[in-house]
């Protein structure tokens, strides 16, 4: 299991890209469809499913690997990404790696 570290890092790097786009996070929030209590958290360090990182590193033009930052291993992230996905009721089970 990732660490509470790894979940804030990449909150602090959603933050960085945030404020480097000139969004708040209110814009950031709307611009997503969720409440911005929920990305306040996700800048807190909470938890965050790849498909929501995926939509934030789109919007705010970031590769979604940026978040995960330099002293991730590659083999951490690839673990994170495949629990999660195995963990998506939208994804069937045939197409997960």
């Amino acid at each position: 299991m990732m660490s509470e570290q790894f979940y804030h890092a990449i909150g602090r790097r959603l933050r960085l890209a945030r404020e480097a786009a000139g969004l708040t996070q209110a814009q950031v929030a709307e611009r997503l469809d969720i409440t911005e209590q929920a990305y306040s958290r996700y800048e807190s360090g909470c938890r965050i499913t790849a498909e929501d990182l995926a939509r934030v590193a789109a919007l705010l033009g970031r590769p979604i690997e940026w978040f995960y930052g330099v002293e991730a291993e590659p083999e951490a992230v690839e673990e994170v990404l495949l629990r999660q996905l195995d963990r998506d009721p939208h994804i069937p089970s045939a197409v997960q790696v």
